[in-house]
């Protein structure tokens, strides 16, 4: 599998902030793990944070990582993609971010780093657990490498998966017998694609945008093992809008995430796309 190599070009100082292209590895065996006709928003988030550690540095051992994310439009592979960075003036520690294509905000926010309690001490990770993977079409994941989510369980009340970790040399392996930020991330958007079928009884051939994104999760996470729960509410059939905990080994609240996303038919889906495809195609030329 791929390294962890930095997905943005050379970082700028541009006025309050900084700025810098998005690499687009067409050929990433992660983010491309199958044929896409649109910038996959996982590439986008991932690039954000390479430019934010690139400037900040990486965080400390007992921070705590918050972003909330909107997604006003969908990133194509037609054209360049600019990542900014910015202080927000009077909140210490959050910062505004913007990824633009042809002139349109495809991603928008802020991350905060919030100091947080000491770490404890890790435990020894349990050892590997990727013989118990979640089923390849429930996380819409072709090679197996790419799946960190074990197998999800539905106990009526509630839905709940462990988070799994990468294969050693995976774009989301930490380099330590330890989770990532990223990693979970990943692991909480494989959850969430779970949740469109188990929960909204969305098909596999159903056309899902994201539209919002959050998550406050450990900067640097210190437990052997994270699980997701996600206990039951009402959601419509056509907007899936849903929260759910993240938990460490001894069962205990460490993170929470929230994610949005709408269904669009096929042929409204092809419009939106023609258009945006036009549109950063004329901004390139």
């Amino acid at each position: 599998m791929s390294e962890a190599k930095p997905l943005t070009g050379p970082v700028r100082k541009t006025g309050p902030g900084w700025t810098a292209g998005l690499t687009v590895p067409r050929e990433h065996p992660f983010f491309f793990d199958h044929p896409l006709d649109h910038l996959p928003g996982s590439l986008t988030i991932c690039g954000l944070l390479d430019l934010a550690e690139s400037v900040t540095g990486r965080p400390g051992g007992a921070e705590r990582l918050v972003l909330d994310l909107r997604f006003p439009a969908m990133g194509t592979l037609a054209g360049p993609v600019e990542l900014g960075l910015a202080p927000e003036p009077g909140v210490p520690g959050q910062w505004s971010l913007l990824a633009q294509q042809a002139d349109a905000d495809i991603c928008a926010g802020t991350l905060r780093r919030v100091a947080g309690l000491a770490r404890p001490a890790a435990a020894p990770h349990p050892g590997d657990t990727r013989d118990a993977l979640c089923p390849k079409d429930l996380v819409h994941r072709v090679d197996e490498d790419n799946i960190v989510l074990g197998v999800p369980a539905d106990a009526g009340a509630e839905v709940t998966a462990p988070a799994l970790l990468a294969r050693p040399g995976h774009y989301l392996d930490s380099g330590e017998p330890a989770f990532s930020a990223r990693g979970l991330i990943e692991s909480s958007r494989q959850f969430f694609t779970v949740l469109e079928h188990w929960a909204a009884g969305w098909s596999y051939g159903t056309t899902v945008l994201w539209t919002a994104f959050h998550a406050d999760l450990p900067a640097s996470p210190p437990s052997p093992a994270y699980s997701f729960r996600w206990v039951r509410e009402p959601v419509k059939r056509t907007k899936l809008a849903v929260s759910f905990d993240l938990l460490d080994a001894g069962g205990v609240v460490a993170g929470r995430f929230e994610y949005v996303a709408i269904t669009v038919s096929a042929a409204a889906y092809e419009r939106f796309r023609a258009a945006r495809d036009r549109f950063s195609g004329e901004a390139a030329a």
